[in-house]
């Protein structure tokens, strides 16, 4: 064999081996050392805090994305709700209804998180597909009721403590601007079970006012506390704890003041400051039941059957039946 050819390939076999040895180095380099951070990243058990990071997953349980933590302070915000401060008749969570935890991914894309190392209450937005947290705009209070608010609407008050309003669809959209001292919705929810959000109600300048859900005014503002409303009336309360009837001119319906208010569809469940309970025909704008006399303990309440007739109750018994 000519030496040339000879030595060349002596060449070409140390190379090889030389190659062989660095890839085996490697492979038991990555078998013994990589293991163990390859199986922590994956995350086997699908668990929410794991590896100082939040995971999120979709209903078929496949990874979304996760967020990076900075603090210890590192989880999904919760629910605020302070309308409990206000004469409005709003959705309260049920004793021991573990539903404030704002642990639902919103179109499988967004999230509320906090992650701050102050202990006040601080939250943020974050972009969960694309890895984006928008940590420059803080709130300090964020509100959904717990059961959500339909639209993928949320009440939200910025680092001045104004509120407004925010839905989220495949961006982050303020519909409301942060003008108010107070937005909060009234008790109705739709089939879903999440609070109806057509209409808002709002507190500013020691005003109330109702919105439409694109943030337009669609009341005369009260000095009264807003209740509830239906689309023609509102209930308001004022500071001695007595009830009034309103159009949506802020104007008188019912020249009475009442100790309790309420709607029943078209109908009015009317408590008087002495005690009587009635239901008023809010059409035919009359009385249209009995007058019930009241003691401080008794329950009361209207309710319209299958059949389209309004039952009316006292502690639970049936006492009228009208037929509508």
């Amino acid at each position: 064999m000519n030496p040339k050819i000879r030595k060349g390939t002596l060449i070409t076999i140390i190379v090889l081996l030389v190659i062989f040895l660095l890839l085996t180095v490697a492979g038991f380099y990555f078998h013994f050392a990589g293991t163990p951070d390859d199986v922590t990243n994956d995350n086997p058990n699908h668990e929410f805090h794991y590896n100082n990071q939040l995971w999120f997953y979709d209903e078929d349980n496949n990874l979304i994305g996760t967020y990076e933590c900075t603090t210890s302070n590192c989880d999904y915000a919760t629910s605020y709700i302070n309308d409990g401060e206000y004469s409005i008749d709003s959705y309260v969570p049920s004793e021991g209804e573990d539903g404030l935890l704002m642990d639902s991914v919103i179109n499988n894309q967004f999230v509320f998180l906090t992650d701050f190392e102050s202990a006040d209450y601080e939250a943020f937005l974050y972009d969960i597909k694309n890895g984006v947290s928008y940590k420059t705009v803080t709130y300090t209070s964020v509100k959904d009721y717990g059961v959500g608010i339909a639209g993928n609407l949320f009440i939200v008050e910025n680092s001045n403590h104004k509120y407004g309003v925010l839905q989220i669809g495949e961006m982050a959209q303020l519909v409301v601007p942060f003008e108010y001292d107070f937005i909060g919705l009234v008790n109705a929810t739709d089939e879903n079970g999440q609070i109806l959000g057509d209409y808002f109600v709002a507190l500013q300048s020691g005003s109330w006012f109702i919105l439409g859900s694109g943030g337009a005014v669609v009341s005369t503002a009260s000095t009264e506390g807003i209740v509830t409303y239906n689309g023609t009336y509102i209930i308001t309360k004022d500071t001695t704890d007595h009830y009034h009837l309103v159009n949506y001119r802020n104007e008188r319906v019912l020249a009475d003041d009442f100790a309790e208010l309420s709607f029943t569809d078209r109908y009015l469940n009317c408590v008087t400051v002495n005690g009587d309970f009635y239901v008023y025909d809010l059409v035919g704008n009359t009385p249209i039941s009995n007058s019930y006399t009241l003691l401080p303990t008794d329950t009361h309440r209207s309710v319209i059957n299958e059949n389209g007739d309004l039952e009316i109750y006292i502690n639970d018994r049936l006492e009228e039946t009208i037929d509508l």
